[in-house]
């Protein structure tokens, strides 16, 4: 998913949030210790792009809603898994605003 992809699914006033955003999460899922190395960095974006397309484009997920989810995605998909989102159709969002 190319940056274009990404800013059809948004207002193109929020492209530097979201990528903000994906930059805080991916610096947050590497572990102590752990080597940064720029294809690393660049399979855990791809990942998160992925997610973010089928949250944002497929199941319509406001943009807190997907910023929530997109850690445990992640991390799912680096320890092998297979994530799978969680289709409740009421959600709270977990930044303590509520």
């Amino acid at each position: 998913m190319s940056i274009g992809s990404l800013a059809s699914l948004i207002d193109e006033n929020l492209v530097g949030v979201v990528t903000a955003k994906f930059t805080e999460i991916v610096a947050a899922s590497f572990k102590k210790g752990d080597t940064r190395t720029q294809d690393e960095v660049r399979r855990r974006f791809q990942i998160m792009m992925k997610w973010f397309k089928i949250m944002r484009g497929d199941l319509k997920w406001t943009l807190v809603r997907i910023f929530d989810s997109l850690p445990d995605a992640l991390k799912v998909e680096l320890n092998g898994g297979d994530y799978t989102p969680d289709m409740r159709k009421v959600w709270i969002p977990s930044d303590g605003s509520v």
